[in-house]
């Protein structure tokens, strides 16, 4: 597995550990925690190993080593640890990414035993071939509140209370005092309709509360009150306005928020930057129009060109006009705001076919997706291809076949031996959109 290089392997190990329970002075059994001593689980002290993608470590578990402390100490090597369970059962997992993984100390003196006290021999090895790298990233989306939303949503936690908009506002229309009573499972909507009963206007409008009195005279009394809607420490902060005609109205747009976690696959490639040569995107010679509010500037592109020989190109025709990639999206842009649009019919270089350019509807100019540095002609041993590190030279087998890269060796050159090699029995191809070397077997 390891002499795949890093191109496309990936090495997991999972540990999953049998239940863990402490025994309190009862004699009870409950569920380890993070606070549990690893000496209450029958964990000596001593040293273990952690490996991470070949360089190994030596740690220790001290005398007041906790399972919090322990998994603290995983994680910053990348070992993905977790505990969970019941009042009656902790399970502590142990997620390793690449060739990383927690073993047994060979010292004679001085080895804890906790990479079998807790985990046994029953390693779970799962060997995955992929050129994605996975992860996540954690997405919080607004949505204005409506008729439909719980008050209660908005319940802001203080101290050691929470604010709850569930109780009595007082409010006095016209001189008259009335008390509203607001329910736990009221909403938005039927809050309204108790101020429309006492001849107010109400309404909720792209999030934000308002309550006019028209020409009547309007308050909300703090006195009487014990709902939390005039709090101006929570969300919704009813407040009067005096100087916008007599009303009370939320302070700034209640938004309901939904947080969620959502997987990503990046490239194995890495992405383009200004450094890159157009070549290496297939980019050809000829001729690129770069527009600027309708006026237009002929750029001649040279395939041995870096990005940033682009960009100065590009700002000696216009000065204000700009390049700038982020996570391998490039963006041509005007720093004055000006509107730039890029291409034309007549332009004899592929360069907007390739980038697939095009304008994002706010003046500026963005590729339809990531460029990378890597192609076809790419020797894979160059530096800083990969996300992954630098292939080395060496051999590696797909099957009963095995491959040599050397120093000269292009991702064609390897494609092409695998695809002609029937002891491989697989196919292989670059795929330059997501910027990964794709590997499949010829039988299911």
């Amino acid at each position: 597995i390891e002499s795949c290089g890093g191109i496309h392997c990936c090495f997991t190990n999972t540990y999953q550990g049998e239940d863990l329970n402490v025994i309190d002075k009862t004699t009870m059994n409950t569920a380890a925690t993070l606070d549990t001593k690893l000496s209450d689980l029958g964990v000596t002290t001593g040293e273990y190993y952690i490996y991470n993608n070949g360089v190994k470590y030596t740690a220790l578990i001290s005398s007041d080593e906790t399972l919090g402390s322990l998994i603290d100490t995983l994680e910053k090597f990348g070992l993905e640890t977790s505990l969970s369970g019941d009042n009656d059962n902790s399970i502590l997992t142990i997620l390793g990414h690449g060739n990383s993984y927690i073993a047994k100390s060979n010292s004679a003196t001085n080895a804890s035993n906790v990479v079998e006290k807790l985990f046994g021999n029953d390693k779970d090895t799962k060997y995955e071939y992929t050129s994605d790298k996975q992860t996540s990233e954690t997405v919080t989306t607004y949505t204005p509140a409506t008729e439909d939303t719980l008050l209660s949503y908005f319940d802001t936690p203080w101290g050691g209370t929470t604010l709850k908009a569930e109780g009595q506002l007082s409010v006095t229309v016209n001189g008259v005092d009335s008390i509203i009573n607001i329910t736990a499972d009221e909403t938005f909507g039927s809050l309204i309709e108790k101020f429309k009963a006492l001849g107010l206007e109400a309404t909720l409008s792209d999030g934000k509360l308002m309550i006019q009195s028209g020409y009547d005279t309007f308050t909300i009394n703090s006195n009487g009150t014990t709902s939390s809607l005039i709090n101006p420490n929570t969300k919704i902060g009813l407040t009067f306005k005096d100087d916008l005609g007599g009303y009370v109205a939320s302070v700034d747009t209640v938004m309901a928020t939904t947080t969620t976690v959502e997987e990503r696959t990046l490239s194995v490639a890495n992405y383009a930057d200004l450094s890159t040569k157009l070549g290496l995107l297939n980019i050809s010679d000829g001729t690129l129009s770069v527009y600027r509010d309708g006026e237009k500037a002929t750029i001649q592109i040279d395939s041995n060109d870096t990005f940033g020989d682009l960009r100065a190109k590009i700002s000696a025709a216009f000065s204000d006009v700009d390049i700038k990639f982020e996570d391998g999206f490039l963006t041509i842009y005007s720093k004055d705001g000006r509107r730039v649009e890029v291409g034309a019919t007549t332009d004899s270089s592929n360069f907007a076919a390739i980038t697939g350019i095009s304008n994002d509807g706010s003046g500026t100019v963005k590729s339809a997706r990531a460029l990378y540095r890597v192609n076809n002609d790419s020797v894979v041993t160059s530096a800083d291809l990969f996300r992954r590190g630098n292939v080395t030279e060496g051999t590696f087998y797909i099957g009963n076949a095995m491959f040599t890269i050397d120093n000269t060796t292009t991702l064609s050159n390897l494609i092409a031996q695998i695809n002609n090699n029937e002891e491989a029995n697989a196919t292989a191809y670059w795929d330059n959109i997501d910027g990964k070397l794709v590997i499949q077997s010829r039988t299911t």
